[in-house]
């Protein structure tokens, strides 16, 4: 196989922390992102089936690799045609051994190998989606979480305005209305909080159920994406080593083989047969050797090897498609990758801090009576807003990553929290 993928280099290190805040139940444990993966080799029913067909197939390998049984046949002829009994009967004792002819033989073994080779290339891919999918699941679980932790920092901030507020109604220096606008943000902000904690309970349940564990059993640490991610991928012979790269060519390969089985499969076996015979009539025996071999006249399985030939030139315009398709998809995770990753940096460096001292110098201002009140409740959400984004930028962050590395199988999963220092 030869393939020519789009070329493309990208070498990065990454050190990002999303603060995750999440409920543990007692007697939980923590659940890192290899705890999650390793449940998914463990528990999760699609691989374990498929480890069956894989034990399955290597079974029928060996069952249909193995001799064939000999027949033995017996028969007894009477002759009566003088009213003598059984005078002129006669017996015969015949043993076949049915013996498979090499070519048959041959192309029946490469037959079972590509098959098995097939079904465990199959594996692979569903394995690797499956790992992928626990990764996006595992993202989804932690920036849920994050999201109830950024709910309750603004519930509090909230709750710190209405102190605010209420001072300086109290000193005579606010209209009593200001109050109940306040309160509103408040409910707002509580609101907000439990629609997250629901959120992330959701998220945390949906990833425990690709094990069929219950929730209470493992619990998001406080830093679930504390994560450093090395990357550095040269996309020059990458998807050729891609799981449903080889794959598909495991299955040009079985189907190659059905060709050569079906064209051997005209002259399968031989039979070699040997017995004796008993004459009453003379009291005299005989011996018999003998040889069949299947004469194919008037079928020579062309039809099977017409629809095996069309089978393999399908597949190998499938996997044309699959290399273009992944190279494609390969260009658009670099992009998406690269976009998030400039979306993470600018709202960590520039936009996140400005939000923060423009809050903390509105609430100074608003306090010292030199700012109005909606003036003080629009930073706080800004502040919020900002937040939030950032939340969902590394989310994307992460996922575009998990896509990458899906893409480029040199190193997967991406990144392995426990394995790196968090960071501070």
């Amino acid at each position: 196989m030869i393939y020519r993928p789009r070329a493309a280099y990208l070498a990065l290190s990454l050190s990002f922390f999303l603060p995750v805040g999440f409920s543990e139940s007692p007697g939980s444990s923590p659940l890192l992102l290899s705890t999650a993966l390793a449940n998914t080799l463990r528990y999760h029913p699609s691989l374990q089936a498929s480890q069956h067909r894989l034990g399955a197939s290597a079974a029928q390998g060996e069952q249909s690799t193995a001799t064939l049984n000999p027949s033995l046949e017996i028969s007894a002829e009477e002759i009566d045609r003088d009213n003598q009994g059984m005078d002129q009967a006669s017996y015969e004792v015949l043993i076949a051994q049915p013996i498979a002819l090499p070519g048959f033989r041959k192309s029946l073994r490469l037959e079972s190998e590509t098959a098995l080779t097939q079904l465990e290339r199959e594996h692979q891919v569903r394995e690797r989606q499956l790992l992928h999918q626990t990764i996006v699941q595992y993202v989804d679980a932690a920036a849920a979480a994050a999201e109830v932790s950024v709910a309750e920092d603004f519930l509090e901030l909230a709750t710190q305005t209405l102190d605010a507020v209420q001072k300086r109604i109290d000193a005579g220096k606010g209209a009593p209305p200001q109050l109940n606008r306040v309160q509103i943000a408040q409910a707002q902000a509580s609101l907000a909080l439990k629609t997250a904690q629901r959120h992330a309970a959701l998220t945390h349940n949906r990833l425990m159920s690709m094990w069929g564990l219950a929730p209470e059993e493992f619990h998001l640490p406080a830093d679930a994406l504390s994560i450093e991610a090395h990357i550095r991928t040269e996309s020059n012979e990458l998807l050729e080593t891609h799981p449903e790269i080889t794959a598909l060519d495991a299955s040009i390969q079985h189907a190659n083989a059905q060709i050569q089985l079906s064209k051997a499969a005209v002259w399968p076996e031989l039979e070699l047969f040997a017995g004796w015979q008993q004459f009453e009539e003379d009291d005299t025996q005989s011996y018999v050797l003998g040889l069949q071999l299947p004469l194919p006249i008037w079928n020579r399985n062309r039809a099977e090897q017409k629809a095996t030939q069309l089978e393999a030139q399908a597949l190998t315009e499938d996997l044309k498609a699959k290399q273009l398709e992944l190279d494609a998809e390969l260009a658009e995770a670099l992009g998406a990758f690269e976009n998030a990753l400039n979306r993470v940096q600018t709202l960590s460096s520039k936009i996140i801090p400005t939000t923060e001292n423009h809050q903390r110098a509105v609430s100074i201002s608003y306090k010292e009576g030199r700012s109005g009140l909606l003036d003080f409740l629009d930073a706080n959400q800004l502040v919020l807003d900002m937040r939030c984004e950032q939340v969902d930028a590394r989310k994307v962050l992460y996922l575009a990553l998990a896509d990458l590395h899906y893409l480029s199988p040199l190193s997967f999963p991406p990144f392995q929290p426990e394995e790196f220092p968090h960071a501070p």
